[in-house]
């Protein structure tokens, strides 16, 4: 259970009310989506994917569950269709230490494919990048467009992991961003992926509109953290 603890407990203590919106936004395997459904049954539960080789997972899944509404598109700036670099499914050559090979992170999927830096860091500690994308061109809207089309006026809990396009996400729905309270997001201390802003300029963008970092779950880790946000002007 991924969302129990620390989030559960932000919610608790800064929503004063009954949790009616939720957002998975990079739902991969609509999991999450199902998890909140069980901590929050009254809630709407809307499920964001983009990667097409998962679209069919999240729709067997989501017709199970009355209050998750799946729909398969990218967030981002554009309205209309955008390039995604989906991690291809398929065993992988073991590493060293390994008793048997994994398979494909399949999360580490994105609208911006992995920047050579990180590959070649990948490289240079492990001997080998056992990530594999397949390009695919795939429908995207703004997270404002997305909530109008949905008439949707706000939100209580935005659950967010889209491996680098975080941030653009959210200057896609400043209008919706204004009346949302909590964020549980993901973001990078280093460049992983092409293009990608990391920690400073995503904290900055939240600290510009009214956001307070209340959570950092690794403030000093090599690649990437986890923040929880609350919206100080609701």
């Amino acid at each position: 259970m991924q969302i129990q603890r620390p989030l559960t407990s932000y919610i608790g203590k800064y929503l004063n009310k009954p949790v009616e919106i939720v957002f998975d936004i990079g739902s991969r395997d609509l999991d999450q989506s199902i998890e909140f459904t069980s901590v929050y049954p009254n809630a709407k539960i809307f499920a964001i994917e983009a990667n097409p080789e998962q679209k069919q997972e999240c729709e067997t899944k989501s017709k199970n569950y009355k209050n998750i509404d799946f729909t398969h598109t990218a967030l981002s700036s554009v309205n209309g269709n955008i390039d995604f670099y989906a991690v291809i499914k398929e065993k992988l050559q073991k590493l060293s230490f390994e008793s048997e090979a994994p398979e494909a992170n399949i999360g580490a999927s994105s609208i911006y494919g992995h920047d050579q830096s990180y590959i070649d860091s990948v490289v240079e500690e492990q001997g080998l990048f056992r990530c594999t994308e397949r390009k695919y061109s795939i429908p995207s809207t703004t997270l404002d467009n997305f909530c109008l089309s949905k008439k949707i006026d706000f939100i209580d809990v935005i659950w967010i992991d889209t491996q680098g396009s975080e941030l653009e996400i959210f200057k896609s729905g400043l209008n919706i961003l204004r009346k949302t309270k909590i964020i549980h997001t993901e973001t990078q201390y280093k460049k992983m992926y092409k293009n990608q802003p990391l920690y400073p300029e995503v904290k900055e963008f939240f600290e510009n509109n009214g956001f307070e970092i209340v959570f950092n779950r690794f403030p000093n880790g090599k690649w990437e953290t986890d923040l929880i946000l609350v919206n100080k002007n609701i």
